[in-house]
């Protein structure tokens, strides 16, 4: 039988909420919720790896693809942070 490894940790600025979306909060104070993803998500998003990651990170946390443009680089890190938990 397999072991299953322990999670990894997450950072500070995230936390895992008990429906298993996770609190993200952002350099300035901000919070940001992103929802765990479902099979259908993944399927939704088109394009090279970069755009579909963008794609998910904006229906998975309900922003508009301009509102994420705007954001800083190391915001956005945070976010990407988020979104790779789900997949670890």
């Amino acid at each position: 039988m397999t072991e299953l490894s322990e999670p990894a940790k997450l950072p500070d600025y995230i936390t895992e909420n008990a429906d298993g979306s996770l609190s993200i909060t952002l350099r300035d104070g901000g919070v940001i919720a992103m929802r765990e993803p479902i099979v259908e998500d993944q399927l939704a998003v088109k394009g090279n790896s970069q755009q579909a990651e963008f794609g998910l990170i904006s229906n998975l946390c309900g922003l508009a693809p301009d509102e994420i443009k705007k954001m800083t680089s190391r915001n956005y890190l945070r976010i990407q942070s988020g979104l790779k938990h789900f997949f670890d």
